[in-house]
C-alpha cells in the first residue's frame, strides 16, 4: 500500500509540481527507507502469498525514518532558509540527521549487501580522521558532528544532494514507465519482436536472447532485472536448442547488461550523468548509440560464430511459442512518444509521465493488454519497489559524495592518477578502468559511477579527454563490473536460473563482452563515435574501422579456423582488431593489412586441409 502511495505522490507532483527540493528529496527517501523496511526485512520470512514478512524491528526502523523525515518537513521553512555552515546546528538536527545515515547505510546493506555502505563508512572515517591521514596529499582538517549534519542533512549537498534528486526527478518515473509497461505486455512484445526476427537463423535461442534483452534495456536500464524478467524464457530456451547451459546463462548476462547503455532508457547512471554534466538526457542518447550498437554487434557476431562452431541451426518450429506481435504492436506507441517528447525538449520527468499516461488509453486497443484497476495499482507497486534499488543507492552515494565535495578528494585523487600515469592517456584510462570495475563490485552501477565520477573523471579530464567522452569512459565500466569476475552480479543472476557454475559463466561472459571492454577506448579517444562529430567522412571511417576490429576480437574470442594453427591465428586477431579499434590512420592501415594475411592464411590452411580429407576419402 505504501509503495502504491509513493508512486502517486511522484505522479502527483508531475502534474501538479515539485516541492522544494529539501522537501520533495527527503519525502522521496522517506517513502523508499519505509518499503525497504517492510520488503527486505531483518530475519527473511514469508507470508502465506509468499510475500516478505517484515518483524517488529523492521516496523520500528520503518517508523523512525518516517519520524525523522516529518521532523524535517515539520521545520522545513528554518532548513530551506538557513545558510550552510553560517546558522547553527540544533540538536534535534544531529539526531535527525545522524538517524537518516544510519538508517540508509542499513537499508543499503539490506538491498545491495555490504559493499556500498562500507565503502560509505570507510569515506566518513575519511571525513573524520582527515588531520591524522597518512599520506599528506590526501590529508586535511577534518570536521565536527554539527558541520557534518549541515553538510549531509540540512543542505542539498549530502544524502539530499544530485543523486536522491535524480532519483526523484527522473528515475523514478522511467521505472514506473516500465513497469507500465511491462504489466500492459510490453515486455512480451520485444521478446515477440526478437523472435519473429531472429528464431529462423543459426543460434536463433541465443540471437533472440541478444535482440530482446537489448529491447528490454531500452525500458529497464537495470542488468539484473532484464535477466530476471528474459532469462526465465531465454536460457531454458537456449539450453533446448543445444547450448551449454554456462554459455546460455553468459549470453543473457551480457546481453541484459548492455541494456544499461542501449539507448533511450537508460541505466539510472546516464540520468546523474547529464544532470552532471548539465546538458540534456537527449545529449546523452545520442551519445550512447554507436557504442551500444558496436557492443551488441560484437555479442551477436560471436553468438553466430559459437552456434557455427558447435552446428546448432535456427529453433525448431515445433520449439518457437506462438507469437503475438499483432496482439501488442500498439504498445510500441507509448516508447515512440517517449522517445519524441525526450528528442523534442521535453524535461524527462514530462516525456516518462505522459508516456506513463499513454499506456491506460492504448492498452484498450486490444483485450489481451488491457490495464484494469489490479493491472495498474500492480505498476505503481511495482515501479515503486524497483524505485528502492536506485533511490537507496542514491542516497548513500549521496553522502560519498559529500564527503568527496568537503574534503576536495576528487582533485587530490585527479592529480595522483595523472601522476601516477605519467601524464599518459591510455595508462590513465587503464587505471580508471580497473578503479571502475573493482567498485562496481557488488556494487549497483549507478553508485559505482557516481563515485567514479566525482574522484576520476577530472583526471581524464585533466588529461584532454572532453567530459561527455570521460563520463561515458566511466559509465561504461561501471556497466561492465555486472559481467567482470569475480563479482559479477548478472552473470551469477543468470547462472542461478540455467544451474550452470557462477564462476565459469563469469569468465565466458566476460569474454562475450570483450568489445565492450574496447569500444570505450576507441570513443574516448575520438568523440566523433560519440555522435560529436566534426567530419562525416571522418565518422564512416571510424564506424568502419570499429566494425571490422570488432569482428576480429570476436574471431580470436570464438575462433573456427584450424586448430592446430590457433596458437597463432588467435594473438594475431587480437592484435589486429585492437589496431583497428584505436582510431589512427596508420594503425588502421597495419590493422587492415594483418586481418587481411591472416583470413588469407586461415583460407588457404582450410582449403588444403579439406581437399587432403577428400583425398584420403577418395
Amino acid at each position: 500500500m505504501v509503495a502504491i502511495l509513493w508512486s502517486v505522490f511522484q505522479l502527483y507532483t508531475a502534474g501538479m509540481g515539485f516541492f522544494h527540493v529539501m522537501v520533495q528529496r527527503p519525502i522521496h527517501l522517506g517513502f523508499a527507507l519505509f518499503v525497504t523496511f517492510l520488503t527486505y526485512p531483518l530475519i527473511t520470512r514469508k507470508t502465506a502469498n509468499g510475500q516478505p514478512a517484515p518483524g517488529r524491528i523492521d516496523l520500528i526502523l520503518a517508523l523512525v525514518a518516517v519520524a525523522a523525515i516529518i521532523y524535517m518537513l515539520v521545520d522545513q521553512e528554518r532548513i530551506i532558509k538557513r545558510v550552510i555552515f553560517v546558522d547553527s546546528v540544533a540538536t534535534a538536527d544531529i539526531v535527525a540527521g545522524f538517524l537518516l545515515i544510519i538508517l540508509s547505510l542499513e537499508a543499503g546493506r539490506r538491498t545491495l549487501g555490504l559493499t556500498l555502505p562500507i565503502v560509505a563508512l570507510c569515506f566518513l572515517a575519511y571525513l573524520f580522521l582527515g588531520p591524522y591521514f597518512p599520506i599528506d596529499a590526501l590529508a586535511h582538517s577534518g570536521i565536527s558532528l554539527a558541520r557534518f549534519i549541515d553538510l549531509q542533512i540540512l543542505a542539498p549537498q549530502g544524502l539530499f544532494g544530485i543523486p536522491i534528486g535524480v532519483s526523484t526527478d527522473t528515475v523514478f518515473y522511467f521505472l514506473l514507465f516500465g513497469a507500465f509497461l511491462e504489466e500492459s505486455g510490453g515486455g512480451r512484445l520485444f521478446t515477440d519482436v526478437a523472435l519473429k526476427l531472429t528464431g529462423r537463423m543459426r543460434g536463433g535461442s541465443a540471437k533472440t536472447s541478444v535482440v530482446a534483452s537489448g529491447l528490454m534495456g531500452t525500458i529497464s536500464g537495470s542488468a539484473v532485472a532484464n535477466v530476471v524478467v528474459d532469462g526465465m524464457f531465454t536460457i531454458s530456451m537456449m539450453k533446448r536448442t543445444g547450448f551449454k547451459g554456462d554459455f546460455a546463462a553468459a549470453v543473457e548476462a551480457v546481453s541484459s547488461t548492455g541494456g544499461q547503455i542501449m539507448p533511450p532508457v537508460m541505466g539510472a547512471g546516464a540520468f546523474v550523468m547529464a544532470s552532471i554534466l548539465g546538458v540534456p538526457y537527449w545529449d546523452i542518447v545520442k551519445a550512447a548509440i554507436i557504442p551500444a550498437v558496436a557492443y551488441y554487434l560484437g555479442l551477436f557476431i560471436m553468438v553466430d560464430r559459437k552456434a557455427k562452431q558447435d552446428g546448432l541451426l535456427a529453433i525448431p518450429a515445433s520449439e518457437l511459442p506462438k507469437l503475438e506481435i499483432s496482439q501488442r504492436v500498439h504498445l510500441i506507441l507509448p516508447l515512440a512518444f517517449l522517445v519524441y517528447f525526450i528528442s523534442a525538449g521535453s524535461s524527462l520527468m514530462v516525456a516518462a509521465t505522459i508516456s506513463i499516461a499513454a499506456i491506460l488509453p492504448l492498452s484498450f486497443v486490444r483485450a489481451s493488454t488491457r490495464m484494469n484497476l489490479p493491472k495498474i495499482l500492480a505498476s505503481l507497486e511495482n515501479g515503486a519497489k524497483q524505485a528502492v534499488s536506485a533511490a537507496i543507492p542514491c542516497a548513500v552515494a549521496g553522502i560519498i559524495i559529500g564527503v568527496v565535495i568537503f574534503t576536495g578528494l576528487g582533485l587530490r585523487l585527479s592529480s595522483y592518477v595523472v601522476s601516477l600515469s605519467g601524464g599518459n592517456i591510455f595508462l590513465a584510462m587503464f587505471l580508471v578502468m580497473v578503479c571502475c570495475i573493482v567498485l562496481g563490485m557488488g556494487m549497483p552501477t549507478t553508485a559505482a559511477y557516481i563515485i567514479a565520477a566525482a574522484v576520476m573523471v577530472p583526471a581524464l579530464i585533466e588529461l584532454g579527454l572532453v567530459p561527455i567522452a570521460a563520463h561515458m569512459f566511466v559509465f561504461y565500466f561501471a556497466c561492465l563490473s555486472m559481467v567482470t569476475p569475480p563479482v559479477a552480479l548478472a552473470a551469477y543472476a543468470a547462472a542461478g536460473i540455467a544451474k550452470s557454475d557462477t564462476w565459469t559463466t563469469g569468465w565466458i561472459a566476460f569474454m562475450l563482452a570483450v568489445g565492450g571492454f574496447v569500444v570505450p577506448f576507441a570513443f574516448a579517444q575520438n568523440p566523433a563515435l560519440l555522435l560529436q562529430i566534426t567530419s562525416i567522412p571522418e565518422f564512416i571511417w571510424l564506424l568502419t574501422t570499429l566494425t571490422i576490429g570488432i569482428f576480429a576480437l570476436s574471431a580470436a574470442v570464438i575462433y573456427l579456423g584450424p586448430p592446430r594453427y590457433g596458437w597463432l591465428l588467435r594473438p594475431a586477431f587480437v592484435i589486429a582488431g585492437f589496431l583497428l579499434v584505436d582510431p589512427g590512420i596508420i594503425t588502421d592501415i597495419i590493422g587492415f593489412a594483418l586481418l587481411a594475411a591472416v583470413l588469407l592464411f586461415n583460407h588457404f590452411v582450410t582449403k588444403r586441409g579439406k581437399a587432403l580429407v577428400a583425398e584420403i576419402q577418395s
